[in-house]
């Protein structure tokens, strides 16, 4: 059972370095940083999808997740289309039509 648990991390961690996400540097190894621009937010499902450098990523927004918007605390409406994002995002578990669930969102508009 571990091996396959080890094997499963291994291939999701090659997966996301493939994606360009870069495992986050701290204690919480499941969690990764993604950077891109915003291109769409979609209130009714409690989502965004985030264009990175290589892929457009639909990211779930849970209601406890921690939104700022150039410093300043924000919430899922305050996004649009266009702000660059730094978003920390671990697996959906809980909701398997969505790969992503972001637990830190630190949005920018110019």
């Amino acid at each position: 059972m571990p091996v396959r648990r080890l094997t499963a991390s291994l291939a999701l961690l090659a997966a996301l370095i493939a994606l360009g996400i870069a495992p986050q540097a701290r204690a919480d190894h499941h969690a990764h940083i993604v950077h891109g621009v915003i291109t769409h937010v979609d209130l009714e499902h409690h989502a965004i999808v985030l264009h990175t450098e290589n892929h457009d990523l639909l990211i779930h927004v849970h209601p406890h997740t921690q939104i700022t918007l150039n410093g300043d605390p924000a919430e899922l409406a305050d996004l649009m289309p266009g702000d660059r994002a730094r978003v920390r995002i671990v697996r959906d578990r809980e909701h398997p039509h969505f790969h992503f669930a972001a637990t830190h969102i630190r949005a920018r508009r110019l």
